[in-house]
């Protein structure tokens, strides 16, 4: 009852309100502790209706005098553990509630003003992430009580705002710039562009927002009777700054339009403030939080937040605001699955009118492209991939027949590759024009070399090696077969370096072995993921024996490539299975994607697949040192229990050195990489300026229609890959960062000029 009280909110809520109260009055004496705790559960994870519960509990104060004070107490004791853990959400669910209490007469205007100077309270010690959020946390609530503040206390308000416009002012922005989801123009600071609303509304006398609900208003006699309660501030404190390097406060938030200066269609036609603006977006994000597990039910709520206006007249703000989060660096709240199928079951919700809104999205992101953050095009094309396997691929495709820059063109290349990889190649060639067929992907196949042609070298011996793999013999076997005389390979053993992959006749004896060995597994495990899992397990002992060096797992890199060289996506699964299985290292990755055959093929650097094996492969990184520390928290500390025996001793030692041994290899897999990155972007730079072209970014950003050649895409995506990784993985390198101030201190500006800004995230969030 407690929970559903407000899901309709249209003028019979005050007197469903009343007969709640009326109800839960009776009930109290008997079941006081469990209707809190309801009360409390529905606070946290329904905050779209505190308003609703805040007005629900001073009626009930009406009657039971001592249940104010109880609240109140009950607040405060969750709101210290909140803000000890730093729980943002929990931390601004319970001060918006104290503040709707307020508005019920349960509670002094005096101590909601000391709630919010005492988390305004901080010291320049603190750090701004931690800052921003406590900042973020009182402006966000003032919409809902800054009218009551008002009439009670002007001067103190105007106070408060002046503190928070100082904060504001004296923000370090490199930090939002390095979040920017486009770069042709300076990013507004969510921050600043609420405080902005806030004092426009200031001079309002704080009119209250028409769309948030005020139950309180319509009881004011009945709520004017409670005597009033007080809130002891004086044990809140400020939390701590975290100390850990894999623990990182969330990074600022910019505001985000994309149809900024766009005319609105007549059903559209509104009035709606910044502040009232603020409002929609942040029911929507509260809605995110609490139904991403269901993203049917999630759009249900989305349809339906208490707001006085037809959820129609602001499909803009949600489309905007759903995006905004979907985009959201350096990484989103939730799955960014989840955001493609929440879009979905709008969609299907608001048919007739999103259609048109969705098309303008994507036509206004796509006009942009090359205005985007490179992450957030990777997002933009992964999502668009997504939308359109959902809706049977139907789009207006005949607009991308013709494309504006080279960029453009890539962006529609990408989209049906992820479209491929979702459906199959006749599917998605009957949904498009023939003009745009062009761009289809080749069809996804295996590409087994050793089938076709006798001329290779060790084709003889891949073919019987292809035959014993199948008929399941060890690895003993095999590898007492491929070193025996009977062996029909004639390359005599040797030690000479990979030379030419394409071509097996260069190679060397145990490359060859190699790349014959990996091809055959390959084709054996193409038909299923399980099939390559049960195959690759029996011959796990084979392929440590050969492949031990930098040549053996590199040419084991290129082999993989070029079986699946039709199926990035199957490349990228391989090659992710080879290092979980401590088949090939991480590092090998990154030997083979900024190699010199690969920086020669400048058009390489230019698929996204490339890119997305190296995010995937410094997630890999991530996900066993997770592990492992999960493993380790799990075992008990042998240090604190004396009667610990050897053997759990020696267990929970060895996962004390597993764990410590790979942080160390992520240590050295990140200082590897930023090295040959910055490497790669300065000989990248060099190669384009003596081929005439480009190569400053910012003239790009001024006049982007400028030498639109080849190269300089190639440069400006993998300087924004660069960026991405920084910004990405910033908690895993900050005990990097000394060592990179020397690597990246002196590197070319513009690479410099990236570092300094995802720095920023490492010391100040």
């Amino acid at each position: 009852m407690i929970a559903k009280i407000g899901d309709i909110w249209g003028p019979a809520l005050p007197s469903h309100m009343a007969k709640v109260a009326q109800i839960l009055k009776d009930e109290i004496p008997k079941y006081k502790t469990h209707i809190l705790d309801v009360l409390f559960q529905s606070v946290l994870t329904l905050p779209t209706k505190t308003p609703v519960y805040g007005t629900l509990l001073g009626l009930l104060s009406c009657s039971v005098g001592d249940l104010g004070t109880e609240v109140l107490d009950r607040i405060n004791e969750e709101l210290k553990v909140a803000l000890r853990r730093f729980e943002i959400y929990n931390i601004k669910y319970l001060v918006r509630f104290l503040g709707e209490l307020m508005n019920a007469n349960v509670v002094e205007q005096t101590c909601l003003f000391e709630t919010f100077e005492k988390l305004l309270c901080f010291e320049e010690t603190h750090p701004q992430g931690l800052t921003d959020h406590l900042v973020m946390i009182v402006m966000s609530t003032l919409p809902y009580v800054g009218n009551c503040l008002f009439l009670h206390d002007p001067s103190r308000l105007a106070s408060l705002m002046e503190n928070i416009k100082k904060y504001i002012a004296n923000r370090n922005l490199d930090p939002n710039q390095c979040v920017a989801v486009f770069t042709d123009k300076p990013p507004v600071p969510y921050l600043q562009w609420l405080y902005e609303a806030l004092e426009e509304n200031s001079k309002k006398n704080w009119t209250n927002s028409p769309l948030i609900l005020t139950p309180h208003n319509t009881f004011t006699e009945q709520l004017n009777t409670i005597k009033r309660a007080t809130f002891d501030t004086t044990s809140l404190e400020i939390p701590l700054p975290f100390t850990t390097d894999n623990y990182s406060y969330p990074p600022p938030k910019n505001i985000f339009r994309i149809f900024e200066g766009e005319s609105l269609p007549l059903w559209q036609a509104r009035t709606i403030s910044n502040l009232d603006r603020f409002v929609i977006e942040d029911y929507i994000v509260d809605v995110l939080y609490f139904f991403n597990a269901d993203p049917k039910e999630c759009a249900k709520q989305v349809a339906n937040i208490p707001i006085n206006i037809k959820i129609e007249s602001v499909l803009d703000i949600v489309i905007e605001t759903i995006f905004s989060e979907l985009f959201t660096l350096p990484n989103p709240a939730f799955n960014r699955t989840f955001y493609a199928y929440l879009i979905s079951e709008l969609f299907k919700t608001f048919k007739d009118i999103m259609v048109g809104a969705l098309a303008k999205t994507v036509t206004n992101l796509f006009q942009r492209i090359n205005h985007l953050d490179v992450e957030i095009y990777f997002i933009f094309t992964e999502w668009f991939g997504v939308h359109l396997s959902n809706f049977d691929y139907k789009w207006l495709w005949g607009q991308w027949v013709k494309v504006p820059t080279e960029q453009h063109g890539h962006f529609v290349s990408e989209v049906l590759d992820r479209c491929i990889r979702l459906s199959y190649y006749e599917r998605l060639e009957k949904a498009l024009p023939k003009e745009l067929a062009f761009r289809l992907p080749e069809k996804v196949r295996p590409n087994f070399k050793y089938i076709d042609d006798p001329s290779l070298e060790g084709y003889e011996t891949a073919r019987q090696l292809y035959q014993k793999m199948r008929n399941r013999e060890s690895s003993e076997a095999i590898i007492k077969w491929l070193e025996s005389d009977s062996c029909p390979l004639s390359i005599p053993p040797s030690e000479s370096k990979l030379e030419d992959s394409e071509n097996p006749k260069s190679l060397s004896r145990n490359l060859l072995i190699v790349d014959m060995a990996l091809s055959c597994l390959l084709e054996i495990g193409s038909k299923s993921i399980s099939h390559l899992l049960v195959s690759m397990e029996r011959y796990l002992g084979l392929f440590r024996h050969y492949i031990r060096d930098q040549n053996t797992f590199l040419q084991a890199v290129v082999s993989t490539v070029n079986f699946w060289k039709y199926s990035p996506q199957r490349i990228n699964i391989s090659i992710s299975l080879f290092i979980r299985s401590r088949i090939i290292p991480p590092s090998a990755i990154i030997e083979w994607i900024f190699s010199t055959e690969i920086e020669n093929q400048s058009n390489m650097y230019k698929n996204q697949w490339i890119w997305e094996l190296l995010f995937s492969t410094i997630d890999n990184t991530k996900q066993t040192i997770h592990l492992l520390r999960r493993k380790l928290n799990d075992l008990e500390n042998p240090k604190q229990n004396p009667n610990a025996t050897d053997d759990e001793r020696e267990a929970y030692k060895k996962c004390e050195d597993n764990l410590a041994a790979a942080l160390q290899e992520q240590k050295e897999f990140f200082l590897l990489l930023f090295q040959k990155f910055e490497n790669m972007l300065q000989n990248t730079k060099e190669r384009e300026q003596n081929e005439e072209t480009i190569i400053n970014v910012a003239s790009t950003v001024e006049n982007p229609e400028t030498d639109a050649k080849i190269p300089k895409y190639t440069y400006i995506l993998a300087l924004g890959v660069f960026k991405a990784i920084g910004r990405k993985y910033y908690t895993n390198i900050r005990s990097l960062q000394q060592t990179l101030d020397y690597l990246l201190g002196t590197a070319d500006p513009e690479v410099r000029q990236i570092y300094l800004l995802f720095k920023s995230l490492l010391t100040l969030y």
